[in-house]
């Protein structure tokens, strides 16, 4: 065998005994953003001849990125937690964020019916889950907005190893040299929630009305079909049917063609 051949093939084995070294070292999260870049690129590669298969490598390579991205997070979060301050911190920001999304949908309620939203409290609670939605979108794009300075000085005093600096500005941080190519890490870490944040500001702002109209049919559909009643004093058409708000009065719901509608009115026996 020529020479040439047995140098190409021995550093061929060098080369991946050497990838398969790095790539072993690392973090299951890191293993994860390496596998989305890798997809990402081999999408890339064959999108140009149309094949179908870039679909699924397109997904996958999304897949491992988000995987990577809640693993991260979820560390975070155990971090966080771990601190007394961390510990208030999210006390305040569930509670506050809980009684907010209640009176949000209280209020997507009232949008809906015209009257007090207090008398269908399973809806709101439904209707709770959708504005817990708006208000992390909220958070994200308020994060991306004002995170985009302290992103910039973060990454600059973190390649410039200033611990010191890193542990003032920002208290959850954590030297941890145990972490393979830890500097690029934490920027890939930090311009993939920065990527997310993005998305999210985009979708506020040019999707918030959209989702305001699906979550309108969602209360619409959730109190027609779980607060209302098919019986009454009064006679009802076909599907139509009411919530009986006291003195004789009851809320109408009318399930037609063009959705469901609400108007109060008086039901009696013999009406």
């Amino acid at each position: 065998m020529p020479t040439g051949d047995v140098e190409v093939r021995n550093w061929i084995s060098g080369l991946r005994a050497s990838l398969a070294s790095h790539y072993s070292s690392l973090q299951p999260s890191q293993k994860a953003y390496v596998n989305a870049f890798l997809l990402f690129g081999l999408y890339l590669a064959i999108k140009p001849f149309g094949w179908e298969i870039d679909r699924g490598l397109l997904f996958l390579a999304l897949f491992s990125w988000g995987m990577a991205l809640t693993s991260d997070l979820l560390s975070f979060y155990g971090r966080l937690a771990d601190s007394t301050l961390g510990k208030l911190l999210l006390l305040v920001v569930v509670g506050g964020g809980a009684n907010v999304a209640i009176a949000m949908s209280a209020q997507v309620v009232n949008d809906v019916t015209g009257i007090d939203p207090g008398k269908f409290v399973h809806t709101i609670a439904f209707i709770s889950i959708f504005m817990a939605i708006v208000l992390i979108h909220l958070a994200l794009s308020v994060s991306f907005v004002v995170g985009l300075g302290f992103v910039f000085i973060y990454l600059l005093l973190h390649w410039t190893k200033d611990e010191n600096a890193l542990a003032v500005l920002f208290p959850w941080y954590s030297s941890d040299d145990s972490l393979p190519y830890k500097r690029l890490t934490i920027t890939v870490r930090v311009v993939s929630f920065m990527v997310v944040c993005g998305l999210a500001y985009s979708w506020a702002a040019d999707g918030q009305k959209g989702y305001r109209a699906f979550v309108d049919d969602k209360a619409r559909w959730f109190l027609y079909s779980f607060e209302m009643y098919g019986n009454a004093p009064c006679s009802l058409l076909e599907g139509q049917r009411v919530a009986f708000l006291g003195d004789g009065q009851v809320l109408m719901g009318d399930k037609g063609g063009e959705g469901i509608s609400f108007q109060t009115q008086q039901c009696v026996s013999g009406q």
